[in-house]
């Protein structure tokens, strides 16, 4: 007895397999449709339907506009955009990720979390004003306060720091550090008076470089 024309897809289909049909249309074939229970009969055709294509989601971003990368699985592992993907198999393709977007502000943000006072203003016609608990939007302008730099004076000896004090002044000062009003920072050393030590006292005393 000969075995049935369907056979191979009726033994796939009673092992779990989704099934489509479609029907002879003249000389030609309708569209394959999704079968619950198929006749098994004429005049259709049946098949086991196809596994879906590898990347076909990303077949249809890229069809609707969105932007393809991609990275070959056995050499180059860089991702790279492509304008005409081949869609092989062999190869790896992802939709190009977005570039994280910078706040505009994000550097006031940043000293904000460090505990820097910050100002903001409404345009260049106003005058900047303390905020205690800053939004930072964008349509805002935004600073970091400015704070003052701070002055040390000390009397340097051609071979070592005698002593340092912050204001008053002491009796014979010769030397003004200036640090930087928010960081601390030491930004600069000049001589002052008439009672110059050397400029390796200085360098020594203080790390900076000698010119």
């Amino acid at each position: 007895m000969a075995a049935h024309k369907w056979a191979e897809v009726i033994k796939a289909w009673s092992e779990g397999a989704v099934i489509e049909y479609r029907s002879k249309l003249g000389n030609s074939y309708g569209s394959w449709v999704e079968d619950v229970d198929p006749s098994w009969g004429e005049p259709f055709e049946f098949r086991v339907k196809p596994a879906p294509h590898k990347h076909a989601a990303l077949i249809k971003a890229h069809q609707d506009g969105a932007k393809i990368q991609w990275q070959h699985t056995l050499f180059d592992r860089n991702w790279q955009d492509i304008e005409h993907p081949s869609w092989g198999v062999s190869i790896d393709y992802r939709i190009k990720p977005e570039e994280p977007k910078v706040h505009p502000h994000q550097w006031c943000i940043d000293a904000f979390k460090l505990g820097a006072q910050i100002q903001t203003r409404n345009s260049p016609s106003h005058v900047w004003v303390d905020v205690q608990h800053p939004k930072f939007m964008e349509i805002y302008e935004y600073r970091v306060k400015p704070y003052a730099d701070t002055a040390q004076y000390v009397h340097v000896r051609n071979d070592s720091v005698v002593g340092a004090t912050y204001n008053p002044k002491p009796a014979t000062p010769n030397v003004r550090l200036t640090f930087n009003g928010f960081t601390g920072a030491l930004k600069g050393a000049e001589f002052i008076g008439s009672n110059y030590p050397t400029s390796h006292s200085i360098n020594e005393a203080y790390g900076l470089q000698e010119s």
